[in-house]
């Protein structure tokens, strides 16, 4: 006999409860890492893009870090970061004050490093949920290693032709 939610199972009837709940999850897409394809809510590229812009200009590194590290950028959360399209690497890298690369060109430990080994902050957002036709909500932040990080929740919403994005909440900071 088993145990699940508080009810005691006889084996085979356990296997046929476990086998319905991976059935559902497979069929609803709950793998433990992306490829870079995947729909993230709905959300354009257009409107990632703008998350990733103001985590950029709102990290709390300091500035004379930030303008020397690599900013390493992928969808999801940590540990299971997917890189993004390749287009939307080069969207913010021309945009960008210092060098951007997909996150898996980038290592996430004491400290977080480049391919090169040299300081990298890594950004990571992952729409979570779309709010009406022009809105998006994401998880989204940053990690430098021991050195700090941050981590909030935002809602990203098109008008007046522009992506416009505002926290939700105070973000989590380290």
């Amino acid at each position: 006999m088993l145990m699940l939610f508080g009810k005691i199972m006889s084996y085979p009837r356990f296997v046929s409860v476990l086998s319905i709940a991976a059935a559902g999850c497979l069929a609803a897409g709950c793998a433990t890492s992306r490829s870079a394809d995947s729909s993230h809510a709905g959300a354009p590229d257009d409107a990632t893009q703008a998350m990733f812009d103001y985590l950029f200009a709102n990290s709390a590194s300091s500035d004379s870090v930030a303008t020397k590290a690599t900013y390493c950028v992928g969808l999801g959360t940590r540990p299971d970061l997917a890189d993004p399209s390749p287009a939307l690497v080069n969207a913010l890298a021309s945009e960008a004050r210092t060098t951007v690369v997909p996150a898996s060109q980038c290592q996430a430990g004491t400290q977080a490093t480049d391919a090169a080994g040299q300081p990298a902050m890594i950004f990571h957002v992952d729409p979570v949920s779309q709010s009406g036709g022009n809105a998006y909500e994401y998880r989204a932040g940053y990690y430098e290693g021991n050195l700090g990080g941050g981590t909030g929740h935002y809602r990203v919403e098109f008008s007046h032709g522009a992506w416009h994005v505002s926290p939700i909440g105070a973000p989590v900071m380290s």
